[in-house]
């Protein structure tokens, strides 16, 4: 640098002499260059300076910190009358003036500082423990004509701790007001405050604005949560969280408490049981505090767990049981009015279910009828005649006042006939009738054979048979069968008299 001024000088007065002659002027700079040779600004060349900037420096609270201070040519250097200055590193607190160390020796009575430095070139300042009141800038100096120095400044983060002091405990108000939750924390740099939940639900913020009454958020940030016209489902534990990006984070746990009166839901107000089974009634159970709850009934038993009965309660969450009971085997002397009843502080309350037998209906069985007339009975695979078995089917055809409403065979519906379809017939024509007969009067048929055009195994039955009304349709009133040949008889003579 004083190379520089040199050449500067020189330059200046090589202007400054423009206008006289060329020896005037070789006469100058001669005496420029004489002066700055007894002055020793030719030195400069070796004079010390810092080859890397004094780096800033973080560490949380306790931990050790270490500036680095990079000097070249300190050794080199001198002063204006020729002589060879000893030239030193110090380090000085910047902010308060206070002197750390110089050169290898430390000044401050503080015992966590210590110095080093290694080839002459790297200057060290060690502080241990750091502390809050360390933070602050540090200034290399090298004592140079004039001083020479750098700063680096010593940044001491803090993590977050909770000031329960100015923060909120658990909360207890009544349903319907206002809870304040407040959460204070100290650290470096100073926390966030987050809110949430511990189950994880929404923070529910209510408003004045009719639009948007309410507002709902998965966190809160601010010192200050505001819960207004609070709810039994904003009941639980809210967590204050404060974080400053320095680990570790901490958090509060603040358990609100929402007091109201007990209040019960009945699922199931009516039970029917059938006699010896297990009937089960319940009650939906809210209240906060907490209640006592039990069982009674109409007659001013208060039940509780034994070989009669099964009490047990099942809690939700923090306000709301489930209440149980269990009728071992319901009896007769069961039947009656049960009450669930809830008290606490602020009140009580009961739900009523009532309770009663239930007849289970079982299906009588199908009527079994039989008759004996010349349609009743049929030739099996073996040529016996074997009696049938009759249904409640509606029989087919047009029916008149005179007519029998015997039912239809059973076994023409169950065992398979026409491939399981419905057994709908038309009705029977004369050759068919005599062919019926022929086949009772023989006492054998095959129905098996290959006259069944669809190939139907009927199980030795026909898919037909003749009407079971007591007449044949085709042959109008005169043929009669059974007991009732004589008063059908009168009857048609009757309707063919009123006919003429």
């Amino acid at each position: 640098m004083r190379l520089t001024r040199l050449l500067t000088c020189s330059m200046e007065g090589t202007l400054l002499l423009l206008g006289v002659g060329n020896w005037q002027v070789s006469l100058y700079i001669l005496l420029g260059l004489w002066i700055s040779v007894h002055t020793g600004v030719t030195q400069a060349l070796g004079q010390p300076d810092f080859a890397a900037p004094l780096v800033n420096v973080s560490v949380p609270v306790g931990r050790d910190a270490t500036f680095s201070c990079i000097v070249k040519d300190l050794g080199g250097y001198r002063s204006s009358t020729g002589k060879q200055d000893n030239l030193q590193v110090g380090w000085v607190k910047a902010d308060t003036k206070a002197i750390q160390a110089i050169h290898r020796h430390v000044i401050t009575h503080n015992s966590r500082v210590s110095v080093s430095h290694s080839d002459h070139n790297t200057w060290m300042l060690h502080i241990k423990g750091v502390q809050e009141e360390d933070r602050g800038p540090y200034m290399c100096q090298i004592n140079t004509d004039p001083m020479r120095s750098q700063i680096g400044y010593l940044e001491v983060t803090v993590p977050p701790t909770i000031d329960d002091k100015r923060s909120s405990t658990d909360v207890m108000v009544p349903e319907g007001s206002t809870a304040a939750l407040f959460c204070r924390a100290k650290g470096y740099p100073r926390p966030k405050i987050i809110w949430t939940r511990e189950d994880q639900k929404p923070i529910v913020l209510r408003t004045s604005d009719p639009q948007i009454p309410k507002i709902r958020k998965q966190s809160y940030e601010g010192e200050v949560l505001n819960l207004t016209q609070i709810t039994r489902s904003d009941m639980g534990p809210y967590l204050c969280i404060a974080n400053n990006s320095v680990p570790p984070i901490v958090s509060k746990r603040i358990m609100v408490e929402v007091h109201f009166r007990p209040v019960i839901h009945v699922p199931n107000q009516l039970i029917g049981a059938p006699l010896g089974t297990e009937a089960r009634l319940e009650c939906n159970l809210e209240a906060s505090p907490k209640s006592i709850q039990y069982w009674t009934r109409d007659t001013g038993e208060m039940l509780i767990s034994n070989d009669e009965y099964s009490v047990h309660e099942s809690h939700s969450n923090y306000y709301m049981t489930k209440m149980t009971l269990v009728i071992k085997r319901f009896q007769p002397h069961h039947e009656g009015i049960f009450y669930c009843i809830a008290k606490n502080s602020l009140g009580e309350t009961e739900g009523k279910i009532k309770v009663y037998e239930f007849e289970l209906k079982t299906e009588s069985p199908a009527v079994v009828e039989e008759e004996t007339s010349p349609f009743d009975g049929h030739l099996g695979r073996d040529g016996d005649v074997t009696s049938d078995i009759y249904t409640n089917e509606i029989p087919y055809g047009h029916r008149s006042w005179e007519e029998n409403t015997s039912p239809t065979r059973y076994g023409d519906i169950t065992r398979g006939g026409y491939n399981n379809r419905p057994n709908h017939r038309t009705p029977p024509s004369q050759t068919s009738l005599e062919r019926n007969r022929n086949h009772h009067h023989h006492h054998h048929h095959d129905y098996n054979n290959n006259n069944n055009p669809g190939g139907d195994d009927w199980g030795g039955r026909p898919p037909t048979r003749p009407p079971r009304w007591g007449l044949d349709q085709s042959a109008s009133c005169w043929r009669v069968a059974g007991e009732r040949r004589l008063l059908v008889a009168f009857l048609c003579l009757l309707g063919l008299f009123w006919g003429l």
